[in-house]
């Protein structure tokens, strides 16, 4: 996949059906934690995925009822290019909504919502599409 090196701001983001208002930012994270053994005498360990973890934030201005914890949805990310004509959505399947921390110690207000992906019971080990 080719890099673009289009500026892009946040147009919307939103879980499901619930839209954060007036988005100003956000962040999606995978975390991978790897197992290592060295059986016998072999030089090199043997390396494996132990463990796979995609969080996100999604930051906004405007007061809102937080999304009820625990709710699983797709998360969307709606970026507007500025170089050029078009958007960018950027989706994380199966995200669950988490912690909202909610900062009124400067103007604008920021109210961060976390999101953390819950894969059920299959190996979905990339939840996140980019078109």
């Amino acid at each position: 996949m080719a890099c673009s090196t289009n500026t892009k701001r946040i147009v919307s983001i939103a879980h499901g059906a619930v839209g954060l208002v007036d988005p100003v930012g956000g962040s999606i994270d995978r975390e991978v934690q790897f197992g290592r053994t060295r059986p016998g005498v072999r030089k090199s360990p043997a390396l494996w995925v132990n463990e796979v973890n995609h969080r996100a934030r999604g930051d906004c201005q405007q007061s809102q009822t937080p999304i009820a914890v625990g709710t699983k949805a797709s998360l969307v990310f709606t970026l507007q290019k500025l170089d050029e004509a078009g958007n960018v959505g950027v989706t994380i399947t199966n995200m669950r909504a988490g912690n909202v921390n909610v900062n009124l110690d400067q103007e604008p207000h920021r109210w961060s919502h976390s999101f953390e992906h819950d894969s059920g019971d299959t190996d979905d080990l990339a939840p996140v599409s980019v078109s």
